[in-house]
């Protein structure tokens, strides 16, 4: 995600000298850095196939552990042999619903499908979606493919660890609590009168 730098930190003198404004990368929740040279490149190179296999043994050791947390009811990898986990839990509101977790060679992309697009009151759930994103950590309500909600997000993969993963994994639960319910009552509002 890029953001213009925020108040209170100045930038060093603009790399490409054209006086365009400077961009800054949000990496994760509360470090900011700054983009190098052309802010169409990535910052960061990719890890190479030694640190990906260590990053996915971290996230098998952690999904293994999730065994024991009772709102995971299945933890399994993608058979295609991609760096690919599926974890579905159980929630109050929505009932059951997955995470999928995939490797990249910077990040582990996370996501959720939260719901279906709108069949009514289509402009109100999108915005109530919208004002509900403002508040949401560690992940964003994004539309995909049919005009689904999606939940998504990204973490540095070279940051990973059990503490990372467990916030991954309660942010996509606390966002499903908080939005799904009352996004389906905008949304699909016929089917909740009576």
């Amino acid at each position: 995600m890029l953001v213009t730098a925020p108040s209170g930190i100045t930038p060093s003198p603009n790399v490409n000298g054209r006086g365009e404004s400077r961009v800054w990368q949000v990496v994760h929740v509360g470090r900011v850095r700054r983009a190098e040279g052309n802010v169409g490149r990535m910052a960061e190179p990719p890890l190479s196939p030694e640190e990906l296999d260590r990053v996915a043994a971290t996230v098998e050791s952690w999904l293994k552990a999730q065994h024991d947390n009772p709102v995971v009811l299945a933890v399994e990898r993608d058979e295609s042999g991609a760096a690919r986990w599926f974890v579905r839990l159980t929630s109050d509101e929505k009932g059951v619903f997955s995470i999928w977790l995939t490797l990249q060679q910077r990040t582990l992309h996370h996501e959720t499908y939260l719901m279906p697009a709108p069949i009514e009151n289509r402009a109100e759930c999108y915005e109530q979606l919208l004002r509900r994103n403002l508040h949401l950590h560690g992940v964003q309500l994004a539309i995909g493919g049919e005009d689904a909600v999606y939940l998504v997000g990204r973490v540095p993969a070279d940051d990973l660890d059990d503490d990372v993963l467990d916030g991954v994994l309660g942010a996509h639960y606390a966002a499903v609590e908080l939005c799904f319910r009352p996004a389906m009552r905008i949304g699909y509002a016929s089917l909740f009168q009576g």
